[in-house]
């Protein structure tokens, strides 16, 4: 299927049962779509030195079995997987427009270059993260330890077409995804041993002791950006999540605010990790974006609870001012890349033009926030046919 997907109508806020239903067929039916193109994809070679995608296909097996066909997010009507679907298909655009490199090579540090271990190099890692990142959160019969052993299993599996030495290597791989794992993974359910789920603490439940992890690998904090990006794309959507309320919502953003505005890990990583500066550079200005799309959203809130918040003076969604064009410019660089239907842009419009029909009050701030997404979202998709489905192998 051509990867220039045409971009999808806006269906508007599900009110009844039976939309909401009819919902639920439709994202099942694109999930598994998508799904038939993430893993065409992962059948293309990516490089001269990289070799076939043998662990992201691995890891997304691993990741199938903790979200299989017709589980539903928290909104009891979009297919699960597509938390992971959308993503994994966005960096694919993004690989294939050569934003991503084949290849992470070397840090530097305090002006000094340094080569980084052959088994940390491939841009595969970054699809097997984005795999099992969530798997290892929220599953509490997932660890480290299941993580090593499903991979080494299929790596074994794998066949006398693959050589000794290759699956030696895959494991070396396998063993730094598991570090990966670990810095990305900030609170984890574990299972106890009378049965019982607990929630345990990582990075001493320390947020700046997260950012310094995640800026310790380049594969986490590539991970990270898209996964916290869609975050933020969908706290409002066309099946309201009683579980999200608009406090739940502000506590949110002021998570984000802590882990990337404050401490700025993404242009620590693009310090430290020059070869991905072009890519890194359209997450930052995607989050930017959507951060401040959805703070304007939940400050202007009609249900937010103002005792909570202390603030001076009316907020009015008639008159708010908000600004993403900016941030937008640098998106733009790939937009023509990157198909409607994964990306987190069109998912964050869809969602707020649903809130909007359900509270009437802040048509007028969605409507601005259209017409500055308006340009972008005009943009995607438009890559030329003859080189969308094809890598352009450097």
């Amino acid at each position: 299927m051509d990867n220039c997907a045409l971009e999808a109508p806006y269906r508007g806020a599900a009110t009844t049962p039976e939309e909401v239903g009819e919902i639920a067929e439709i994202s099942l039916r694109e999930s598994l779509e998508k799904e038939e193109r993430l893993l065409k994809f992962y059948e293309q070679p990516f490089g001269a030195n990289a070799g076939p995608w043998h662990l992201p296909r691995i890891h997304w097996q691993y990741l199938r079995e903790f979200k299989p066909v017709g589980q539903k997010r928290k909104d009891d009507a979009t297919e699960d997987i597509i938390h992971e679907l959308n993503p994994a298909l966005e960096m694919a655009a993004y690989f294939k427009a050569d934003f991503l490199p084949s290849e992470v090579t070397y840090e530097r540090i305090g002006g000094i270059k340094r080569d980084l271990p052959l088994e940390q190099h491939s841009i595969a890692h970054l699809f097997s993260a984005i795999a099992f990142h969530d798997r290892d959160e929220d599953d509490p019969d997932a660890s480290r330890e299941t993580l090593i052993e499903f991979s080494n299993d299929n790596i074994s599996a794998l066949g006398k077409d693959v050589k000794k030495d290759e699956k030696d290597f895959m494991r070396r791989q396998v063993l730094y995804l598991a570090d990966v794992s670990d810095a990305l993974t900030f609170g984890r359910k574990a299972r106890m041993a009378d049965g019982s789920v607990q929630k345990q603490k990582t990075h001493g439940d320390d947020l700046a002791l997260y950012n310094r992890a995640l800026t310790q690998y380049w594969t986490s904090i590539t991970t990270k950006c898209p996964d916290r990006i869609r975050g933020l794309a969908t706290r409002y959507t066309r099946v309201p999540i009683g579980k999200f309320t608009i406090d739940k919502h502000m506590a949110y953003l002021n998570e984000t605010g802590t882990i990337f505005m404050e401490a700025q890990p993404i242009e620590d990583t693009m310090d430290r990790f020059p070869q991905l500066t072009p890519f890194l550079e359209i997450m930052n200005s995607q989050m930017r974006a959507a951060f401040v799309t959805v703070g304007a959203m939940t400050k202007y809130h009609p249900n937010l609870d103002i005792k909570q918040h202390s603030r001076k003076g009316v907020y009015n969604p008639e008159t708010a001012e908000i600004s993403i064009h900016r941030a937008l410019k640098t998106a733009m660089r790939a937009a023509e890349w990157i198909p409607h239907d994964v990306c987190a842009m069109t998912e964050l419009l869809e969602g707020l033009k649903a809130e909007a029909e359900r509270e009437r009050a802040l048509q007028p701030l969605v409507d601005r926030i259209e017409e500055q997404l308006t340009p972008y979202l005009q943009h995607l998709g438009a890559c030329p046919k003859p080189n969308c489905s094809q890598r352009r192998i450097r």
